[in-house]
C-alpha cells in the first residue's frame, strides 16, 4: 500500500485536492450557519414562514425568469446594497437565496449570515432545480 502512494503520489494528490473542493461548498454552508433547502422547501419556507426570496443572478439571467417575488441583488452587488434588504434582516423573516445552480447563492448566504440576517437557505440546484421541479418563473 506505502509501495503505491509512494508510487502514485500525484494521483494521490491530485484526490486529496478533489475531496476538498467537493467537500468545500457544504461545509462552508454549515459552518456559516447556513442552510439548504430544495424547491419544495423553499416553496413551505415561502408559504408558510413568509420567507423572502433574494436572486442574486446577473441581469440577464433575472430577466430570462425569476421566482415571483424575488429581490434582484447580483452577487457582484450584494454587499454594497445590504440597506436595501435591510427591512428583511429586521422582519426576521427566512432569506432563500437563488442563483442558476446554487454556487453563487452559497456565497450569496454566507454574506447574509453574516451580515446579520437570521435564518439564511440555500436553494439546492438554483432556478435549475426550481423549473425541473415543475415550478414557474415570472418575467
Amino acid at each position: 500500500m506505502i509501495e503505491f502512494l509512494q508510487e502514485n503520489w500525484l494521483l494521490v494528490a491530485g484526490l486529496g485536492v478533489m475531496a476538498v473542493l467537493l467537500l468545500k461548498g457544504p461545509l462552508t454552508l454549515r459552518l456559516g450557519g447556513v442552510g439548504s433547502v430544495d424547491p419544495a422547501g423553499a416553496v413551505r419556507l415561502i408559504n408558510h414562514d413568509n420567507a423572502r426570496v433574494v436572486d442574486v443572478r446577473e441581469d440577464r439571467e433575472w430577466q430570462q425568469g425569476h421566482i415571483s417575488g424575488a429581490v434582484h441583488a447580483p452577487l457582484g452587488q450584494l454587499s454594497g446594497r445590504m440597506d436595501e434588504l435591510e427591512p428583511i434582516k429586521e422582519s426576521g423573516a427566512p432569506v432563500v437565496v437563488v442563483c442558476r445552480s446554487g454556487t453563487r447563492s452559497a456565497t450569496a448566504a454566507v454574506q447574509l449570515r453574516k451580515a446579520g440576517f437570521p435564518s439564511v437557505y440555500n436553494l439546492s440546484g438554483g432556478t435549475m432545480a426550481w423549473q425541473q421541479s415543475g415550478m414557474p418563473l415570472e418575467k
